[in-house]
Order: structure tokens, then sequence, then C-alpha cells
């Protein structure tokens, strides 16, 4: 996972995340009139980008601030 924070000024910042992941996944199943168990198996590929980006309404020590979200998630079973 990557993550990085971008000050855009006193009053704008944007937090960025990249996440890979990649696991094997199997599942054992059984199919009516075939005789034998089967097994289905394949390699999980998982891209995720999230982000937000921030407006703080005040610059002083206190900050309320209103936030919004963006995000981008993509999966691939290969193999």
């Amino acid at each position: 996972m990557y993550a990085f924070t971008l000050f855009l000024g006193r009053r704008f910042a944007s937090e960025n995340s990249l996440r890979h992941s990649r696991s094997t996944l199997s599942q054992d199943f059984v199919v009516d009139g075939v005789s034998g168990g089967h097994r289905l198996a394949g390699d999980l590929n998982m891209w995720e980008y999230a982000g937000s980006l921030r407006y703080n309404l005040a610059t002083g020590g206190f900050q309320p601030f209103v936030k919004g979200g963006y995000g981008l998630s993509w999966y691939r079973i290969e193999n």
C-alpha cells in the first residue's frame, strides 16, 4: 500500500492511497450426475485507488473542514 497527502495552500488537502493485493482462491464443488468432486481455482488480482479532498473552513489552531471522497476498485481472477 502506498499513501500520500498533498497540501494545496492553507485550505486544501488531498489524501490518496493505492493498494495492490494478490491471493490464490479455490472452491470444491460437486455436480449432480457427475462422479467425484471438482475444484475451481484461480488467482485474485486486486487494485484499489482511493482518496479524498478536504477544505479547511479556518486556518488557525481549530480547523473545522468539509471532506469528500472518491475511489476505484478493480478485481480480476486469473489462471
